[in-house]
């Protein structure tokens, strides 16, 4: 089953969604792309931030399709330029974190931001989260930038904060409101 925006609320127990946005197609992460995002994970500059890649190619062609896990696809190259997850968050019960990476040949365009502010409303009507939240390097100005940009807000927890890390946070009740 194929879900598109606008379509009844889904729950959890979906198995595919497309999002698109002016500039990006996002499709769920599946085995089919996982070369794209083995090279992706392999960047020098993406390594340091997020360690070495987690799995070989091997084991990510087998993933499953993944509905909280995106590649995101530029639509004038037809090329990987990014991926994004929405996990069950480590700091706030109930919660998703974000987590993102854009190749460094696609930074400062843009879309990311694009394609997130698609995503974090969606996932969050659609699916019934209470909200999302990132966790951000405290060093990392350009993703700290990124996490207002999207209307999220700095959240002072202790856990996080001994990480040299900084937790930004979006309330679902914030898209009812339209506070941010």
């Amino acid at each position: 089953m194929v879900v598109r925006p606008g379509e009844p609320n889904i729950g959890r127990g979906f198995t595919h969604l497309d999002l698109e946005t002016p500039r990006l197609r996002m499709t769920c992460f599946s085995g089919k792309w996982a070369t794209a995002l083995d090279e992706l994970l392999r960047v020098p500059d993406i390594q340091r931030i997020f360690g070495p890649a987690y799995d070989s190619v091997d084991t990510l062609s087998r993933s499953p399709e993944n509905p909280r896990e995106f590649m995101l696809i530029s639509k004038a190259s037809a090329r990987c330029v990014g991926w994004t997850q929405l996990a069950d968050s480590q700091y706030l019960d109930g919660w998703l974190d974000l987590r993102y990476v854009m190749h460094p040949d696609f930074r400062r365009q843009g879309l990311c931001k694009e394609g997130l502010r698609k995503l974090v409303p969606y996932a969050l009507d659609q699916w019934g989260f209470p909200g999302i939240s990132a966790v951000v390097p405290a060093g990392n100005l350009p993703s700290q930038a990124l996490a207002n940009a999207l209307g999220m807000q700095p959240l002072c927890h202790p856990d996080v904060e001994a990480r040299g890390k900084r937790l930004f946070t979006f309330d679902s009740k914030d898209l009812v409101t339209g506070s941010r």
